[in-house]
């Protein structure tokens, strides 16, 4: 068995409690001297775990493949889809099949009927696995794998009311990377030597893709053990060299707390977590990086660097704890995806945070709702708000100048800068 199978046996092991965290470094010097051993073998010999642990453990890389039902409809869908370049399709009822492509929501077309809300609801029933029927009801949505391929096809089936839809976001075809996206000044992010930094975005907003393309920066141009904890590996990875251990959370039935602890566990370098962890788990990710020592990046679903900051000090009050949160951040940075002038495709418009020793008085103080005074402290010269990403993108004639003014913030800033005298636009 290869390494990265048997790093994500161990970070199993860690997340269930199987496996006391101490013991990693003896396990993995065992695993060096004896090449092609498993880990999930290794920890049976040695009395760490138990037969049905070890087949439990062993099974843990197609486990959830093998559950999910192929639904040749979907299969149809999904093609179609694909030929038509769309980013994502949804099947809900009462509405044909429909795709994303240029930003559009879109029709899959005319050949393709309504579906009605009991046949979404056969649909669920065949696909989604009995085990995962009781997250759907509790939380309202679940996420999983679907397809046999990588990468990965990641479904969403969710419910309103009595309905099901089912979302899904087709991978991209091939690698990743930071200009093809717009978002070479992201590349500042895999420099810094430590810390967290977090990357906010509303849903579809391209964190995930921005976190792919960050993989392959910080793979190629830093040394050390790379860890990529994600929901679902839905990314391209094609690279020579050393190996990347990716950790799905989609293949852990562990609590995700639990598998944060052991991904630290790890002992990464650089540890990118791109999955939902949910506002509670920022204390324990805050807390995991300042011991380690490690670089952190982290998403958030939040639109803005002010509502990342909000729950980052309202999760870390005023005290030892957000004394912690000052040493230890270092960056927020918040996407927006703006339909391109052309109508075709979207680009990247980013508002950033640097936490520079002015910014850190100003956060120390400050109350959740008062994100306003860090930015202005020291000058403001620390933030860039995306006003500032979205004129720049309107001055190369990227954008229109009615999709930058929808998105910005400070709208009556914009109009003055709209009619200075210098204001020009290629646009």
């Amino acid at each position: 068995m290869d390494l990265l199978q048997n790093e994500r046996i161990l970070a199993a092991a860690v997340a269930r409690h199987w496996l006391e965290e101490p013991r990693l470094p003896a396990i993995r010097a065992a695993l060096a001297a004896l090449p092609g051993a498993n880990a999930a073998d290794l920890l049976c010999e040695q009395g760490i775990i138990d037969s049905d642990q070890r087949i439990a453990l062993g099974r843990q890389e197609t486990e959830l493949r093998e559950e999910v039902h192929q639904e040749p409809y979907v299969d149809r869908c999904l093609t179609e889809a694909a030929e038509q370049g769309a980013s994502d399709l949804h099947l809900v009822p009462f509405h044909s099949p429909l795709c994303r492509s240029q930003e559009l929501l879109r029709s899959l077309g005319t050949s393709w009927e309504t579906l009605s809300p009991r046949q979404v609801e056969e649909m669920v029933e065949r696909i989604l696995p009995s085990r995962d029927r009781h997250e759907l009801e509790r939380r309202g949505w679940v996420s999983l794998p679907y397809g046999r391929g990588r990468p990965v096809t990641r479904l969403i089936i969710g419910r309103e009311g009595k309905s099901y839809f089912l979302s899904f976001r087709l991978p991209s075809p091939e690698p990743i990377e930071l200009p093809e996206i717009g978002m070479e000044e992201a590349a500042e992010l895999a420099a810094i030597p430590s810390g967290l930094v977090v990357v906010a975005g509303g849903a579809g907003q391209g964190k995930s893709t921005l976190f792919a393309a960050l993989a392959r920066r910080i793979h190629r141009e830093r040394p050390g053990r790379l860890v990529l904890l994600e929901e679902l590996p839905e990314h391209t990875w094609k690279e020579d060299g050393r190996a990347i251990v990716r950790i799905a959370f989609s293949g852990l039935r562990a609590d995700r707390d639990e598998v944060l602890r052991a991904a630290f566990a790890l002992d990464p370098d650089v540890l990118l977590l791109d999955a939902s962890v949910g506002r509670s788990a920022l204390r324990l990710l805050v807390e995991e990086t300042a011991r380690t020592g490690a670089l952190v990046m982290a998403t958030l679903g939040r639109r803005s660097v002010a509502e990342a900051l909000r729950d980052l000090c309202a999760e870390l009050p005023k005290g030892a704890n957000r004394s912690l949160l000052v040493r230890t951040l270092r960056t927020v940075l918040a996407l927006a995806l703006v339909p391109r002038a052309t109508g075709k495709g979207r680009v990247a418009a980013c508002e950033i945070f640097r936490n520079v020793p002015a910014a850190g008085v100003g956060l120390m103080k400050a109350e959740p709702g008062q994100m306003e005074s860090v930015f202005a402290a020291g000058g403001g010269s620390h933030f860039q708000p995306i006003d500032d990403s979205l004129w720049r993108l309107f001055q190369r004639g990227l954008i229109t100048m009615e999709a930058a003014y929808r998105r910005c913030r400070y709208r009556s800033r914009w109009v003055e800068r709209l009619h200075a005298p210098n204001a020009s636009s290629t646009s």
